[in-house]
């Protein structure tokens, strides 16, 4: 389907977002990403999404990619989004930033010390708010990517845990470690990124390990809409109520929905599932649940579900203009490689009109000209004297 219908629904809630980021002049996918996480940190964390085949419910939690250019505003979609909406009459919390898997553990919660009757003390896990719900960001992809690639890090498995709800966390030796149980929780993660830069979330370690499965991507960018005019004036605030959701524990699949569901089970029997559409319809479920909320309900209505394969499909086009941006040569890294390969030479010279064989001025070179040599000689392209 083409993205762009999610944008002609005449959702008041919907426009407001074109209209606010025409005026802000950014991306209205990268608001409306923002949007969607503000709004399900809103739901009650105990409310689950349940179908068919998950009759115990998945919690609505959600991880972003925000994806553009410096200066695409990714920073502002989502300022922008948190001004536009209010829930329940408050706005959305502050997102938080983090170094590690155990630094998101606690972002939600710390330990406390209480004493029992018998003044004996012991520890337990406190939430850090009522509602148990956080927004956590990755300013920069790149950051992200470190952190990952740390030894013992433990940041993808917490962040793929997160998305799906799973129990984080657990008990040190010492019987002090924060515990997240499953589902008492609402995690929404952000990273921002720059197309060129997104490598770890796409190479084959994130498919393997399942985080690119995980990943809603969203545009930063808007070429079609660079040039529009700026509305004189701001769009009017939007109050999403909350009382909808008292007494709810799960928004339900639709028909559609559960049919889909059914397909990516058989699928996955007959091995007919590429790792990064393996939770593509839980995802569009989330997204849907959010949309639902936007519009200040907690039934789904096939137009939400509509609007989330909207969103998916967008997400897909963006993944795959990733993809192709990682697959072009690095400016830095070609004009790094170009010097070495000039140094080099020039050291080779160097040598020969010292007098030196080939192989003794070869052993001379450092290591990443050495590496260089050895790619020139199986190529052919460097002779030997």
């Amino acid at each position: 389907m083409d993205p762009e219908e999610i944008w002609a629904l005449g959702r008041p809630e919907l426009d407001a977002i074109q209209h606010e980021a025409a005026r802000r002049i950014v991306s209205p996918w990268a608001m409306l990403g923002m949007a969607l996480g503000q709004s399900l940190c809103a739901i009650p964390y105990t409310v689950r999404y349940r179908s068919d085949l998950m009759p115990e419910g998945t919690p609505l939690n959600l991880a972003t990619v925000i994806v553009g250019g410096p200066g695409a505003g990714k920073s502002t979609a989502d300022l922008a989004a948190q001004t536009l909406f209010a829930f329940g009459g408050e706005a959305a919390p502050d997102m938080e930033q983090v170094r590690s898997g155990e630094g998101i553990v606690g972002v939600f919660a710390y330990m406390e010390e209480h004493e029992d009757d018998d003044r004996r003390k012991h520890r337990r896990t406190r939430y850090r708010r009522a509602t148990h719900a956080h927004r956590i960001l990755w300013d920069e992809v790149r950051a992200f990517g470190a952190q990952a690639s740390r030894t013992g890090s433990t940041l993808v498995d917490t962040v793929n845990t997160a998305v799906t709800g799973g129990t984080l966390g657990g008990q040190a030796s010492k019987g002090d470690g924060i515990t997240l149980a499953r589902g008492d929780y609402r995690a929404i993660l952000s990273i921002n990124a720059q197309p060129a830069s997104a490598g770890a979330l796409v190479d084959g370690a994130a498919l393997d390990r399942g985080l690119t499965a995980r990943l809603q991507w969203l545009a930063a960018t808007s070429t079609a809409r660079a040039d529009l005019p700026r509305p004189p004036a701001p769009a009017a605030r939007v109050d999403v109520p909350t009382h909808q959701w008292e007494g709810v524990d799960y928004i339900d699949a639709l028909g559609v929905m559960n049919a889909q569901h059914e397909a990516d089970k058989r699928a996955g029997l007959r091995e007919d599932v590429t790792a990064e559409n393996a939770h593509r319809t839980t995802r569009g479920a989330v997204l849907a649940a959010a949309l639902a909320n936007l519009a200040g309900r907690a039934q789904l209505i096939p137009e939400d579900w509509h609007a989330a394969c909207a969103i998916l499909a967008h997400g897909d086009a963006v993944l795959e203009r990733v993809r192709e941006a990682l697959a072009q040569p690095d400016p830095a890294e070609e004009d790094k490689r170009q010097r070495v390969e000039r140094n080099m030479l020039d050291a080779l010279a160097k040598h020969r009109a010292a007098g030196l064989s080939f192989g003794e001025a070869r052993r001379k070179l450092s290591r990443p000209q050495g590496n260089i040599c050895t790619e020139m000689l199986h190529a052919g392209t460097l002779p030997k004297w």
